[in-house]
């Protein structure tokens, strides 16, 4: 999750912005062990958000990394 509106140009192949209006189900914090739907690192209020930069990257990184092994 990213800060809202910080992805808003995004334009990329298989990534989808969600926006306003829009609703996502995530677990309850204390949730770190499944079964179901668990935190691999639980949200703090330190850390709240992903820094969408890094993000967009790390996503960049990866849907190159495929386009070269299906090209």
């Amino acid at each position: 999750m990213v800060p809202p509106g910080s992805a808003a140009g995004w334009d990329m192949p298989l990534v989808r912005v969600l926006g306003r209006g829009s609703h996502v189900v995530v677990p309850p914090v204390h949730r770190v062990m499944g079964p179901g739907l668990c935190w691999q690192i639980p949200p703090t209020r330190e850390r709240e958000w992903t820094d969408p930069s890094r993000l967009r990257a790390a996503l960049r990184t990866a849907l190159l990394s495929e386009a070269s092994r299906t090209a």
